[in-house]
């Protein structure tokens, strides 16, 4: 399937993710979710290849995200896109969330040292799509971020 747009559910990639997700158990879900973010092969999608784009790899960030707490306006698109949130995300799991924030950064992350950021951001149409494409994946890396730092406990304000 090809991609036609920015949006974290609005490309054929996605869709096609949430659709096999929904036709598994939670724990098949966990399963193909770490797959994907590890870089495996997953039984049940066309080909090998599906791991190679990084719109894949966004779309499963994005399921990932959509299960923590803090990503209930990501499964929010889910249900949007035509799909229950409760079918196509997995538990929540820490060493999952870790694992994606890893490959959102491989396939979406700004390096100021490189001449150009992950695969995610090259090739948009225009640059409107290039900053939906952009906040799509900011809104990513926040929802894992805080997910991560859900234990911390702000100290109070003292003068």
């Amino acid at each position: 399937m090809k991609a036609t747009g920015p949006g974290l559910f609005e490309n054929g990639d996605a869709l096609a993710l949430l659709g096999l997700l929904a036709g598994h158990d939670p724990a098949g879900r966990l399963k193909v979710l770490e797959m994907i973010l590890r870089g495996r092969t997953v039984r049940g999608l066309d080909d090998e290849a599906w791991l190679e784009g990084p719109g894949r790899i966004v779309a499963a960030v994005a399921v990932v995200a959509a299960g923590l707490a803090p990503g209930k306006a990501i499964a929010g698109q889910i249900a949007a896109a035509g799909y229950d949130p409760a079918t196509v995300t997995a538990t929540e799991d820490a060493a999952l969330a870790d694992d994606a924030l890893a490959a959102l950064l491989v396939v979406a992350g700004h390096d100021p040292r490189a001449s150009h950021d992950g695969a995610w951001h090259c090739g948009w149409p225009d640059p409107g799509t290039a900053l939906r494409a952009r906040a799509a994946t900011d809104e990513l890396a926040a929802v894992l971020r805080r997910y991560q730092r859900r234990y911390d406990q702000e100290l109070p304000l003292e003068f």
